[in-house]
């Protein structure tokens, strides 16, 4: 999905964070290796080109697969000795110890064997922030510093695909786990309180044969909780009732299209959520949420995040705009009737985001992150990468004051959508560029 360009732009933005003391980026490690030469051995530049910081003396091999799409093989060419493992370290080396913390990657192993992962510290290894070790009986297991973590009894297999989440609350001192979209343990302690976490180890344990695996799409995610502009989780709307007009300080927008029908629904388990439908696919139909205060922002970061579930696949379109008005189109999310999930570009096209497709009636977690100094955004779906420091060619002075959510022309009529927790922070270290 990457290609040369996007990685000399995240090379920018470290230089910028070392030279300016930018805010941190959303994606401080992103590598799905597409930039690669096919055949090469990876190297170790960082993450500013996508690459680990030592590979500890294992083969690596930069593979093509079907669609296209590269993947890092990697293999144990002194097996039976001591671990070894890739060293993947943040941007600019750098630690992260407030907020949350994702990593997310793809491993498949070619045979069971003794694998293990490891998250530490920048720049060393002593704190146990997690481990999972992959045993070659086909057996899972955890721990941490306060020790052996208790989880479901799960096993793997030779060449079937394990998605990895290890999700950090570094406010909390809590760790999540997930394998496949299903949770190992939740919100442990992992009682580590001084430090902060900066280094993701992946690789084999000691005495491992040395079976080649196969890694993918790789990134961390850094989530600040600075001021919040906007906070729409519905709860305040009684279930059946459209939602209302009053603006960000009732958790509402500020204007609903009239060709568009909106209800308040739950399903129990989850909370409210708001579903919305169009009565005229002619043109597209929009709700416009407002920021606090109709705030617009022009420096400093910008993180917006909501939960989506579309019950069919159509012509769906999430879009940023300036404050009190439409006319700056600001990189945007569409999703199309053929379950094609497209970025738009400053002048309103849109491009195909390559192996990234998504489904019906299944609830997504969105994620954009604006960096005004550096003029790039970043984005996910999930816990898969949309754009990672991609700029946004927009020379306007103006910024980004409203969200809109809503159909694209030609949508299915009465077609449901909906949309539940959609967030809008300024990033906690700048505000506007000055430290709040």
């Amino acid at each position: 999905m990457t290609s040369h360009w996007i990685r000399l732009a995240i090379t920018l933005l470290a230089s910028s964070f070392a030279l300016t003391c930018a805010a941190d980026p959303l994606i401080p490690l992103f590598a799905d290796f597409n930039d690669k030469m096919p055949g090469a051995a990876i190297g170790i530049g960082g993450a500013e080109v996508g690459e680990p910081v030592d590979t500890a003396g294992l083969t690596t091999t930069v593979s093509q697969v079907a669609g296209g799409q590269n993947v890092l093989v990697v293999a144990n060419q002194m097996p039976n000795t001591s671990a070894r493992r890739l060293h993947w370290q943040l941007l600019g080396n750098a630690g992260v110890g407030h907020g949350k913390l994702v990593f997310a990657f793809t491993f498949v192993p070619s045979a069971r064997d003794s694998y293990s992962f490891l998250v530490r510290e920048p720049n060393s290894g002593a704190q146990s922030f997690l481990n999972i070790a992959l045993g070659a009986n086909g057996g899972i297991t955890a721990s941490d510093q306060v020790g052996q973590i208790n989880t479901p009894t799960r096993t793997y297999a030779a060449n079937v695909s394990q998605r990895w989440v290890f999700e950090f609350d570094l406010d909390t001192g809590t760790s999540s786990v997930v394998l496949n979209e299903v949770a190992l343990f939740t919100q442990r302690a992992h009682g580590i309180t001084a430090e902060s976490i900066g280094r993701l180890f992946i690789g084999y344990s000691t005495f491992a044969d040395g079976s080649s695996f196969r890694l993918d799409d790789l990134h961390a995610m850094h989530e600040q909780r600075g001021q919040l502009l906007l906070d729409a989780d519905i709860e305040g709307t009684p279930l059946g009732e459209p939602i209302g007009t009053g603006g960000a300080a009732l958790g509402e927008p500020i204007e609903i299209s009239t060709r568009l029908v909106t209800e308040v629904g739950s399903d129990g388990a989850s909370g409210r959520w708001l579903r919305y439908s169009s009565t005229d696919s002619a043109t597209g139909n929009f709700i416009t949420w407002q920021f606090r205060n109709n705030r617009e922002v022009t420096s400093g970061q910008l993180f917006v995040s909501w939960d989506m579930r579309l019950p069919a696949l159509d012509g769906y379109d999430y879009a940023f705009r300036e404050a009190g008005g439409s006319s700056q189109s600001f990189p945007s999310l569409r999703l199309t009737s053929t379950g094609q999930v497209r970025l738009t570009q400053s002048g309103g096209s849109s491009v195909v985001v390559a192996g990234i497709s998504y489904v019906a009636d299944r609830t997504y977690r969105v994620r954009y992150a604006f960096d005004f100094s550096t003029r790039t955004y970043d984005a996910l779906l999930d816990n898969r990468v949309l754009a990672a420091s991609r700029p946004f060619a927009i020379t306007t002075t103006r910024g980004i004051g409203r969200f809109l959510t809503g159909f694209l022309n030609q949508s299915s009529i009465n077609q449901p959508a909906i949309l539940d927790n959609l967030e809008v922070r300024i990033g906690a270290q700048f505000v506007d560029g000055f430290e709040p």
